[in-house]
């Protein structure tokens, strides 16, 4: 099953994203996830990504996914929020 856009099909849009990365957001991949503690498959990440409940990856190339780095730990930091708010009552 494709994980993303074929190498004829343009990643989101890539001029946004140049200019976004020009203001100094870093980009991380899998194994940026993984340092960072998440550790699911890529079965699941694509799920809670279609689902809206995670951070959006785009590509870099055909076989190169990524996410940009400030979303993935404000995720992160919200999810740690939620658990925060559950154990509260």
């Amino acid at each position: 099953m494709p994980e993303g856009p074929s190498c004829s099909e343009p990643a989101h849009s890539a001029s946004s994203k140049a200019s976004e990365a020009k203001q100094g957001r870093r980009v991380i991949d899998r194994k940026g996830l993984v340092a960072k503690g998440i550790c699911y498959s890529n079965t699941h990440l694509l799920k809670l990504e279609r689902e809206q409940k995670a951070p959006t990856r785009f590509h870099l190339s055909c076989n190169r996914p990524v996410w940009w780095e400030d979303e993935v730990d404000e995720w992160l930091a919200a999810k740690a929020a939620e658990r925060h708010v559950a154990s509260s009552r």
